[in-house]
């Protein structure tokens, strides 16, 4: 059985369960509720970022596909900030949650009002981007309704995911491990894995006595594999880690994953279609554009063939081209 999942499907993770879909037929999704919503920076309140560099780790999130900002190098550079305000281009790649320290994580937040408002302005910022994208490419935006009215943040994931023709539940982490106990408690310390109350997140303190346990992002893979999963991923920072606690407590154990990989193409390259509409509006204004270097370019270019979103597929179309690389630790 293939698994897949992450903190924020509007991300990558619902395009990862189609093509994972397509390729290999049953595949379960989860999200990954045992996390905090909002990264805990320690800020006084639940706010958005647009710092690019922020860690691996931003759970709520939201990228805008073809923006140029895609470094805190290029974000934070004159001519990027010129170009992104003459074409109405959010000036960060991305927008992520941030917020104070706190043991709430999503399987207690995701049916809060204010989260489901988060929610919300984060797609609708991506929809307005993209339309405003597809006008300038020239290409015919498909038009998508989304309702907000809901009781849930994932039921509006449920909603992007049908119209990908994704069919099946959306699935809670939390809830898998409710119903069945990790495995891997037996053999792991307790240091590896989470105890999930009514008021929050804790770390284990008991391995006989708990609520709820769910393994931490190390662990988590090796309990998949005890379970018989192959789980499907984009970016695992840590597998070196992953492989040596598997090989400390269950050296027979093979921990098989699937990387998936993208290589998006729209029938145009957006970058030099935005810098030509971006020209052309300065040279209007009788005003001297800025212009950018190939390197830059192809920087931008790069990092969005291999971050589509699955709103900006449903958008704006174009071939996802994924590649599939099998791993076994």
């Amino acid at each position: 059985m293939l698994i897949t999942g992450n903190q924020a499907p509007l991300e990558a993770g619902l395009l990862r369960w189609k093509v994972l879909k397509e390729k290999s037929g049953e595949v379960r999704y989860f999200v990954q509720d045992a996390d905090c919503p909002w990264k805990n920076t320690g800020a006084g309140k639940v706010d958005f970022q647009k710092n690019v560099e922020a860690g691996n780790y931003l759970s709520l999130m939201e990228y805008f596909p073809w923006s140029f900002g895609v470094t805190e190098k290029l974000r934070r550079d004159t001519r990027i900030q010129s170009i992104s305000q003459t074409l109405k281009m959010p000036p960060s790649c991305m927008l992520w949650l941030a917020g104070p320290k706190s043991h709430r994580i999503l399987y207690h937040e995701h049916k809060s009002r204010y989260l489901i408002e988060k929610l919300e302005f984060l797609v609708r910022t991506e929809i307005e981007w993209l339309k405003r994208l597809a006008s300038y490419l020239g290409i015919k935006a498909q038009e998508i309704e989304i309702n907000f009215e809901v009781k849930s943040v994932v039921e509006i994931y449920k909603q992007v995911a049908e119209m990908l023709g994704l069919e099946g539940e959306i699935n809670s982490l939390v809830e898998m491990f409710a119903k069945e106990p990790p495995i891997s408690l037996e053999v792991l310390s307790k240091e590896e894995f989470w105890e999930i109350k009514e008021e929050g997140r804790f770390p284990l303190q008991s391995k006989e006595n708990f609520k709820i346990a769910v393994p931490r992002g190390m662990s988590l893979l090796i309990e998949f594999a005890l379970r018989g999963f192959i789980t499907g991923f984009g970016h695992l920072p840590y597998l070196n880690r992953v492989k040596a606690l598997k090989d400390k407590y269950f050296p027979e154990l093979k921990i098989k994953l699937v990387k998936v990989k993208f290589n998006w193409e729209l029938n145009v390259d957006p970058i030099e279609v935005l810098l030509e509409v971006y020209k052309e509006k300065k040279k209007k204004r009788g005003q001297t554009p800025f212009e950018l270097t190939e390197e830059e370019k192809e920087t931008i270019r790069n990092f969005w063939k291999t971050h589509p979103t699955p709103l900006a597929y449903i958008i704006l179309g174009g071939e996802l081209n994924p590649s599939f690389e099998e791993i076994i630790l």
